[in-house]
């Protein structure tokens, strides 16, 4: 497949799926929270970054949906729906780490300095995709 010959709106939905798997995977995998690494609290559960890391996971499950959706649909008001969708999970994935669940205290652990600064990096680039995605979408007079 050539890259110039994708539509701009197979490119957003690429990026949604790409987005989504980071989403998904990326505290377990490629920003690792503490449980990963083999941190538990005293009790033995998880910490609050592995419960924030399955949050995660719903989250980009769902914004891996949304992207596979745009492959589908033809109709500019289905993508509006995408789009809006898309932006409140990127929201989501941003409160997530920062508001809802949060990650440890310790400033040192791998979900502070990785973990979180990578989840908020990507929340915002989900955001920024929809609103393209948005603009692309809207009704021309």
């Amino acid at each position: 497949m050539n890259i110039m010959k994708l539509t701009s709106n197979a490119l957003i939905a690429l990026a949604l799926l790409v987005l989504g798997i980071i989403l998904a995977v990326g505290p377990w995998v490629l920003f690792p929270v503490c449980e990963v690494e083999g941190m538990l609290q005293p009790n033995g559960l998880p910490m609050p970054c592995g419960y924030t890391a399955r949050a995660e996971m719903v989250a980009g499950s769902l914004l891996f949906i949304g992207g596979l959706l745009l492959f589908f649909v033809k109709s500019n008001d289905a993508k509006r729906v995408i789009a809006i969708l898309s932006a409140a999970i990127g929201v989501w994935s941003i409160l997530i780490p920062v508001y809802l669940i949060g990650v440890c205290k310790n400033l040192a652990h791998p979900c502070v300095l990785e973990t979180k600064p990578s989840l908020l990096i990507v929340g915002a680039v989900v955001i920024i995709v929809s609103l393209v995605l948005l603009y692309l979408t809207r009704k021309k007079k």
